[in-house]
């Protein structure tokens, strides 16, 4: 599934992300857990990280990588990512969780995004779904990729963002394909 986003990626973490994510499936034959998965080999990559574990369809921050922080200071481990999230946007951002861990599958997305502070910025993120442990036999944690996309080209991007939206590659499929 990584294969089908793989040359779509532009930020460097989110490419990090995907070859380690999909060396590290293909080695284990199943989706890595968080004690399998090699953090290490991402690198910088990890300044860029976020984690959520999703305990009863409330993701809350379990990682949160450096960069992240800077954007989002109050943002701590333990609270929920929905305090983050514009109540509009709750349901879809939820359904696009759910479905990468019922169908486990990666989710890239670039975003438009207008910060509290009023900062408007363009992002490319890339979630990839991890198990707690290695006995559960379906994954309740979604690892992403989260960085800020800077272009000479800005405005051009952030023109067509609302073309731009999430594309979804689960095993041998593409379930929506925007990106």
């Amino acid at each position: 599934g990584l294969d089908l986003l793989e040359p779509r990626l532009t930020a460097q973490s989110c490419v990090v992300l995907a070859a380690v994510y999909k060396n590290q499936f293909e080695q284990l034959g199943d989706i890595p857990s968080i004690t399998t998965f090699d953090l290490p080999a991402l690198g910088r990559a990890i300044q860029d990280l976020v984690m959520y574990e999703v305990i009863e369809d409330q993701p809350l921050f379990r990682l949160v990588g450096e960069e992240f922080k800077k954007r989002f200071r109050e943002a701590v481990v333990g609270e929920n990512y929905f305090d983050y999230v514009h109540p509009s946007r709750r349901k879809q951002a939820l359904m696009s969780i759910r479905n990468c861990l019922d169908y486990p599958c990666a989710m890239a997305v670039r975003n438009f995004q207008v910060l509290q502070s009023g900062r408007q910025i363009f992002t490319e993120v890339l979630g990839v779904p991890k198990r707690g442990t290695e006995q559960d036999e379906c994954p309740n944690r979604l690892l992403f990729a989260d960085v800020i996309v800077h272009t000479s080209d800005y405005m051009e991007l952030v023109r067509r963002c609302s073309q731009v939206a999430v594309s979804v590659a689960c095993p041998g499929r593409i379930v929506s394909n925007l990106l």
